[in-house]
């Protein structure tokens, strides 16, 4: 007879270590894998960043080189002025979104809640979107609930998340086609739905819609700009708000429907009407007259110093800039004792 429990107790163990080596190996394998397409996202995104911001830049500083030329009349002047400011302002939004989902990553992104109507937004968002839907001759309907309650909400940010989601559907909707907004109030909520006749969204990305640096068309003949940040913000910004967004769409070429849910928040009507009055007492009010006011400007840009000293001098203000904080020292040292009237 042969003792074999202890070759047998071993032949156990030797298949347990080899079952966890098999299993940490698929798991190792998974994350070299996720590592890989998040460095092939990342390498994606960079190239359109480069793209996006090179565009505007292009018209900008083309048109900037023409202007400088005097060789234009005045229609060509406005057409370019326009095409300066336009070219700015997109430049402008690239960038803002990029700081946006950086403070969203860090965690740095602060809300200013306070208990707003949204009808308000969602109609100066519509008019504001006008003209671009009848440059490209889309059907623009509409339905908004005749009693929406109040929301606790950062406006700002809101306008944000109503405006990208509408000025999406316009982008990504061909001529002809057809947009539908829809605002109401089911229960405890209150219920924005956008809803296109677009381009779709094919079912394998239908799950990374909300993922940041994702788009659909990554290629460089992609039909549309756009950094691939905006609904991944809306997302953020939404859940931010104790709300909730989603996304449906039957494939490729069958249009797609957002809807942004956000709860109800109940308080006093008159604690309502006290804030609205206040909001628009503090849109209407003016900037008063700075006159005898000295100001110090620091910063490092000579640009940004010239622009802020100007603005600033309209109103009256006596304006010295300076490039550094040293120099900044100095020359409130300089003021300190022009002040006392000592002598060093």
């Amino acid at each position: 007879m042969e003792d074999i429990s202890l070759s047998k107790q071993r032949e156990t163990e030797r298949s347990r270590v080899m079952a966890e080596l098999a299993t940490a190996k698929e798991e190792l394998k998974r994350l070299l894998g996720e590592a890989r397409e998040a460095n092939r996202i990342k390498d994606q995104f960079i190239a359109i960043v480069s793209h996006e911001l090179r565009s505007p830049l292009t018209s900008i500083l083309g048109w900037a080189k023409i202007l400088r030329s005097g060789k234009v009349n005045e229609t060509k002047l406005a057409q370019g002025l326009e095409t300066i400011e336009r070219n700015a302002n997109l430049q402008n939004t690239l960038i803002e979104d990029i700081l946006d989902i950086s403070r969203i990553i860090q965690n740095r992104l602060r809300l200013n809640k306070q208990p707003i109507n949204i009808v308000p937004i969602v109609q100066s968002v519509l008019l504001d979107v006008k003209p671009r839907v009848q440059a490209k001759s889309i059907t623009l309907e509409s339905k908004i609930g005749a009693s929406v309650g109040t929301i606790m909400a950062d406006a700002a940010r809101l306008l944000q998340v109503i405006s990208n989601l509408v000025n999406n559907a316009i982008k990504l909707t061909p001529q002809g086609g057809h947009i539908f907004v829809e605002l109401q109030q089911i229960n405890s909520s209150i219920q924005f739905t956008v809803k296109d006749t677009g381009v779709g969204i094919g079912a394998d990305f239908l799950p990374h819609v909300f993922e940041p640096f994702r788009q659909a068309d990554n290629t460089k003949a992609r039909t549309h700009n756009g950094l691939g940040l905006g609904l991944a913000i809306v997302r953020n910004l939404v859940e931010m708000h104790n709300g909730a967004v989603n996304v449906k769409s039957e494939g490729i070429g069958k249009g797609a429907t957002f809807t942004v849910e956000l709860p109800i928040y109940s308080i006093p009507s008159q604690e309502i009407n006290e804030s609205l009055e206040k909001s628009k007492q503090d849109e209407v009010e003016e900037v008063p007259s700075l006159s005898g006011i000295h100001i110090l400007i620091v910063d490092d840009d000579k640009d940004t110093r010239e622009l802020l000293a100007q603005i600033i001098e309209g109103y009256e203000a006596r304006v010295t800039t300076t490039a550094s904080a040293s120099e900044a020292l100095s020359v409130l040292l300089v003021f300190m004792v022009l002040k006392s009237g000592k002598k060093y």
